[in-house]
């Protein structure tokens, strides 16, 4: 993985070792209340002494880190074993509190997102998970990245569930407020992306090869984003097996001069700054990929990656 992605290494879940590196079980180590019935997992919220336990912990330190054990990760740790000293900086990541308060589930089997309650643990939480990892991954001596991944934020502004969007916005806007990183949130489908551009994330990562035409839409907010400095991931590389063996460097490198040139004849900031602006990545995560493919997409990635550098110049 470092061999591709030198200038930005990340840790990797791997859901295929361990059914508790799944993106959401992973978080759940020290949340109160949580049960696992043979990896049917959700959380019981008549646990009140589990719940106020961990309320009494968070007044006596609002700044409180959780860690990510090995049982729950075995890549955070190798990871700190690679050499390093060459990257930009390197990327850590949590599960969002939408995708994780839609994706687990009360007692009573309703998604814990609609209990007040449980969803202000969710996000006290989550907080004390990234500041965790910043810390341990600062070790490397490098800038530390945080991204939040959101696959269930492509259910906000739809009928299928009803989510209260000043509610999702103060707990993005708490979670960025506890990093001191640079932060953003990855969401791979449609969404409403006004809603992501519009809070405080400094980077916003999305399925360039699958949904840029919508994207590219939000043209006021994508020129306010990169105004202030904001980044755009642009998730080109397929990791589809069947869209990865069909494309090559070169198509998707003409993919992304047509989304730069739309980009730019439609909002008021240069070529230039776009680019600086801008990351190459695959369009989602690969943890339930198999290896042929994963690395496929890695090595399409780089091969992207220096063509655009090449291109364009850039060191």
């Amino acid at each position: 993985m470092k061999n591709y992605c030198k200038e930005l290494p990340f840790w990797p879940q791997l859901p295929n070792r361990n059914s508790k590196e799944n993106m959401y079980t992973m978080f759940t180590e020290h949340f109160p209340g949580f049960v696992d019935n043979n990896g049917s997992v959700n959380i019981d919220s008549t646990q009140i002494e589990s719940i106020e336990s961990f309320y009494s912990e968070y007044v006596l330190n609002s700044e409180r880190e959780l860690a990510i054990s090995k049982e729950y990760s075995a890549s955070i740790y190798d990871f700190l074993e690679l050499d390093l000293q060459d990257c930009l900086a390197i990327k850590g990541h949590v599960t969002g509190p939408v995708s994780f308060g839609l994706h687990l589930n009360d007692e009573n089997g309703k998604p814990i997102i609609y209990n007040e309650l449980l969803m202000d643990v969710t996000v006290k939480t989550l907080s004390s998970i990234i500041r965790w990892q910043e810390r341990f991954l600062s070790q490397a001596g490098k800038e530390t990245l945080i991204l939040i991944d959101e696959p269930y934020m492509s259910l906000m502004g739809t009928t299928i569930v009803s989510l209260d969007q000043q509610k999702i916005k103060n707990a993005l806007n708490e979670l960025l407020s506890s990093s001191k990183s640079k932060i953003g949130v990855h969401c791979c489908a449609n969404t409403d992306w006004s809603f992501l551009l519009e809070t405080d994330i400094q980077i916003i990562s999305f399925d360039a090869y699958e949904y840029s035409d919508n994207f590219l839409l939000y043209r006021k907010e994508l020129s306010n984003f990169l105004k202030r400095d904001g980044v755009i991931a642009w998730g080109l590389v397929p990791t589809a097996k069947d869209q990865i063996e069909r494309e090559t460097v070169e198509s998707l490198f003409s993919k992304f001069e047509e989304l730069l040139a739309t980009l730019e004849n439609s909002i008021n900031i240069s070529q230039e700054k776009i680019i600086q602006s801008s990351l190459i990545t695959p369009a989602c995560g690969l943890g339930a990929r198999d290896e042929d493919t994963a690395l496929a997409v890695f090595q399409m990635t780089r091969g992207l990656s220096d063509k655009i550098r090449e291109n364009y110049s850039l060191r």
